[in-house]
């Protein structure tokens, strides 16, 4: 990413849109899927963040999963916060949704699979509650509503950051932009699943700017 970082004034007076497809020609994705070595250092990565995001959602936001039978973690990688989940809810069948390649080798158990798949163009498994990914159709089935967890930023919560805390939301924020990513506020997550069709959500602080957010149809 240091090196990445290095071709930014490039990337600045360019159309690409993102980072990554001016350093190395295709999107950040793309280069993960060739490149094994830096796809592992990604997924452990999000894997490590993922531990501490499901320690907190589990801990502070328990009542969240409770009623559930089912949920699809959209994107979830090797599965972290899907085996804490399962861990903590013997009685919920996870089902982890990524890209072919990430999952390939993944062993699963009775209550957690491992499904390959491309979250914007397959359909996604039905479930009663949807991780990380803003997914109408798939908690409305037989006639029953579920819900859309996510665990993301929320911009402009009332909180106080230290200065190490500080720094690496900046560099999160920098990332976001390389990514061609986008940060939102309260206001426009709810604007976000206004149009999407949903009719309210609930959103509860985690850690820092991170939040945990219900979403429902």
């Amino acid at each position: 990413m240091v090196t990445s970082f290095s071709s930014m004034s490039t990337w600045f007076r360019n159309s690409d849109a993102t980072l990554s497809e001016t350093v190395g020609g295709s999107s950040f994705y793309d280069m993960l899927e060739h490149n094994p070595e830096m796809g592992h250092i990604f997924n452990e990565a999000m894997s490590n963040d993922s531990k501490i995001m499901a320690h907190l959602a589990l801990k502070h936001c328990k009542e969240v999963f409770e009623g559930l039978n089912s949920l699809v973690d959209l994107g979830g990688g090797t599965g972290s916060i899907a085996k804490a989940i399962t861990n903590s809810f013997p009685h919920i069948h996870c089902t982890v949704f990524d890209l072919p390649h990430v999952v390939a080798d993944l062993q699963g158990s009775e209550k957690l699979t491992f499904a390959g798949g491309n979250m914007f163009s397959d359909p996604i498994p039905p479930a009663d509650a949807i991780l990380l990914k803003n997914c109408r159709e798939a908690v409305l089935t037989n006639g029953k509503k579920g819900k859309v967890i996510i665990i993301e930023m929320v911009i402009g919560s009332p909180i106080n950051l230290d200065k190490v805390s500080y720094e690496l939301q900046l560099t999160y924020d920098i990332t976001m932009m390389t990514m061609s990513g986008k940060e939102r506020t309260a206001a426009e997550w709810k604007n976000l699943f206004k149009n999407a069709g949903f009719s309210h959500c609930k959103i509860t602080p985690l850690l820092g700017e991170k939040s945990l957010i219900e979403v429902f149809p």
